[in-house]
């Protein structure tokens, strides 16, 4: 397994490195300890590309560093308990004292880091931790916290797109101004009309070799300019002319090659936009799968700060955090990544954060047991391919200090236990239970080819973030083409259509061999007519369009509608639906049928995320308000209960809406089990209340002994049903061994 850390340059002292890096390595031995793989150390070096693009060649030369930036901590440290109006304020007094502040780089020379470079390789060796790579990482933003702006963009304008979700991102489709000051790999200056990716892959080049960094990480918006959100340089969706789509797209890859080349012995390491891995091609322009088959890409990081998404009260500008890019959403974005890279050799990464150098999050003591969580989960995310399970590849570690404070030493042993331990369990790991969702390349294609523009509710990492919320243990995903070669509790197919067929074939079997079955999509456009025909629901509307607020529950089955109001609100692009009549219908939008079961088949044309919540222009309220209430994603997950229980399958059921518990299960080789459970929400329950409770539907071939092995207790597993508890933010492992 690789491992990664981060470290911001401002911590290091420029008159006395080699202090510096002996205590760096005092602390940090431990994360590389018995790690194999590639490990390297990420030193932030001003965010911006200037730190690369102002490069002229002489190594005594000052460093060009953005100017009166400022960070965001607060030093009232309340605690993060009790009722929703006590935490806010908590909130309200924390931040009454401290608001920004002004953080300034000192001076540093080019020569000063390429000294820094080989002191951190040479006492990692002299530790024995043998070869250890270092580099840093840029962002492709034209000005970060506050600071007066990156001085490329304000000499090359036209290398940024003028506005991707509030900012002016790097533009790789871009030519520059002729400008006459010489730079290291341009000494005549830049000429007229050089591409942009090319001054700065020719820039990073000749810069790497001379600083030895053999590591580069193209943070946010340097690959694919979306940021947060289902952003793209087009708006909340794609162009209406998909040639436009598709250049956007070659010229990421263009960009990705040409930095790669500029020097093939650095680790290029790519990073999330913490958003769905759908919308990386469909509305961010960037078809991540293709340019990772091209092979210049090594690695890409998912970048699952969930605990600084989800986590309350720690930004000053809103007591709410963002939970669309939380703990369950990010869980979901990394099983869609984990299908769309299966096929390449780019290693996947997952973010393990501990707290922020420049932001107040604090996710290692606001909520540690979910950060334990987050480590778990993200490690067993699986994706299920012809050759067995394929589990992300390594770790990158964000932050490891604050200001001039090291993570502290009981933190990194935190950190570094929970991920060999979690990396040890995947090793043993033969079978990941629970449904999978099953991405659907050649739907995206084709929409991106055809009608960029148009959605047919393909984004199924989205759906399933909110669905994972009421206990649906959704921890694998596995790709349509497979389906002949793999097996699941339970298929959750993401709009099958325009399949080839063999795959049509493959889905209409499982329907009709009476296997439990989900298809996410609209039926306008997003099913196969003739799968649609199996599954007794179609529409008679080539598209959706026209957003509707109000839902009504149709059910009558006590067991799905207990606690759910007859009426409630959902946003929804409405399509005029058609059920057949032995069908049932759980939920309709202006009475056109919405959500469906059928025998072993749940059929969902399902709602969306309020597209006027924005990402730090306007941050997001709670859950229940951006997705309109959360009772009809609860609803889909009583009904995949009910198919996983009727096939005698692990099928968890939290006992109340406002309690949602995350739930994942995974078998080992000598056939063992592991439930991981965690509360890991805000915003649904607004009391003081800390206890959660969740029922195991425990089918009668699992093994009977059980214990949790976070405390130790023994459980009592003589029933079907298992009654469990847990206080808020507090995750469990259960293990269950034959006896």
């Amino acid at each position: 397994m690789d491992r990664w850390v981060e470290i911001d340059l401002y911590w290091f002292d420029r008159e006395n490195i080699a202090c510096r890096v002996a205590e760096f390595w005092d602390r940090c031995v431990p994360i590389f300890e018995g790690v194999g793989g590639e490990r390297g150390v990420i030193i932030n070096i001003g965010w911006l590309v200037d730190f690369v693009t102002e490069w002229n060649g002489d190594p005594h030369s000052l460093i060009s560093f953005p100017k009166k930036m400022t960070t965001q901590h607060y030093t009232l440290d309340l605690p993060n308990t009790g009722s929703t109006a006590e935490r806010m304020e908590n909130w309200r007094r924390r931040f009454e004292e401290v608001e920004f502040v002004p953080l300034e780089y000192p001076a540093w020379t080019y020569a000063d880091v390429a000294w820094l470079v080989r002191e951190m390789k040479y006492e990692a060796a002299r530790r024995g931790l043998g070869e250890m790579r270092v580099g840093t990482f840029v962002v492709g933003w034209a000005s970060i916290y506050e600071c007066e702006g990156s001085a490329f963009a304000r000499r090359h304008p036209e290398a940024f797109w003028p506005t991707c979700n509030g900012r002016r991102c790097f533009n790789p489709e871009s030519r520059l101004e002729e400008y006459p000051e010489p730079r290291a790999a341009f000494p005549k200056g830049v000429p007229q009309g050089t591409r942009a990716i090319d001054y700065f892959a020719a820039q990073w080049g000749d810069l790497s070799r001379a600083m030895g960094f053999d590591a580069l990480v193209l943070r946010d918006s340097m690959v694919g300019m979306g940021v947060y959100g289902r952003f793209g340089p087009f708006g909340n969706n794609g162009p209406d002319d998909p040639a436009k789509l598709a250049a956007h797209s070659c010229a990421w890859g263009e960009f990705i090659q040409a930095v790669k080349e500029a020097n093939p012995a650095v680790w290029l390491m790519g990073y999330s936009n913490s958003s769905t891995g759908v919308a990386d091609w469909r509305v961010g322009g960037f078809d991540l799968e293709s340019i990772a088959k091209e092979g210049f890409l090594d690695a890409f990081i998912e970048q699952t700060w969930s605990g600084a998404w989800n986590e309350t009260g720690q930004r000053k500008e809103t007591f709410w955090n963002y939970p669309t890019r939380g703990w369950t959403a990010q869980l979901a974005f990394t099983l869609l990544h984990g299908a769309i890279l299966a096929e390449s050799r780019v290693r996947h990464y997952t973010l393990v954060e501990a707290y922020d150098a420049w932001e107040p999050g604090d996710v290692i003591h606001v909520a540690p047991d979910r950060l334990r969580w987050g480590i778990w989960a993200y490690s067993h995310a699986a994706v299920k391919t012809p050759e067995g399970l394929k589990f992300p590849s390594g770790s990158y570690i964000s932050w490891l200090n604050v200001g001039k404070k090291l993570l502290p030493s009981k933190d990194v042993a935190f950190v570094a236990e929970n991920i060999n331990e979690a990396a040890r369990d995947v090793l043993q790991t033969t079978e990941v239970l629970g449904p999978t969702l099953v991405y659907n390349r050649r739907a995206i294609e084709w929409q991106c080819a055809n009608a960029p523009d148009v959605s047919i509710k393909e984004w199924i990492d989205e759906q399933a973030a909110i669905v994972i919320k009421s206990s649906v243990p959704i921890l694998s995903a596995t790709r349509i083409e497979y389906l002949p070669h793999v097996t699941s509790d339970l298929f959750v197919f993401q709009t099958p259509v325009h399949l080839r067929p063999s795959e049509k074939k493959a889905v209409l079997d499982l329907i009709r061999n009476g296997e439990p079955v989900a298809i996410w999509g609209s039926p306008a456009g997003g099913i196969d007519p003739e799968i649609a025909a199996e599954a007794v629901l179609g529409s008679d509307d080539a598209m959706p369009a026209g957003l509707q607020k109000d839902a009504r529950l149709e059910t009558v089955d006590r067991e799905l509608g207990e606690g759910m109001p007859r009426d409630f609100k959902i946003y929804h692009l409405l399509s005029r639906n058609r059920a057949a009549g032995d069908a049932e219908v759980l939920y309709s939008v202006s009475d056109s049928p919405a959500l469906t079961l059928r025998k072993n088949v749940l059929v969902w044309d399902p709602g969306q995320y309020n597209e006027n919540v924005g990402c730090h222009q306007q941050p997001d309220p709670p859950i229940p308000e951006i997705v309109g209430s959360p009772y009809a994603y609860a609803l889909v997950a009583r009904a995949m209960r009910r198919l996983l229980r009727s096939r005698g399958r692990l099928a968890p059921f939290s006992e109340e809406l406002r309690f949602p518990v995350t739930v994942g299960a995974w078998r080992h080789s000598d056939g063992s089990l592991r439930v991981l459970l965690c509360d890991t929400e805000e915003g649904f329950d607004h009391s003081a209340e800390i206890s959660r409770r969740l029922a195991l539907h425990w089918p009668d071939h699992f093994p009977r002994s059980i214990f949790d092995a976070r405390s130790g207790e023994i459980l009592d597993s003589r029933k079907t049903t298992i009654g469990l508890s847990l206080n808020r933010s507090a995750d469990r492992l259960l293990v269950a061994c034959i006896s």
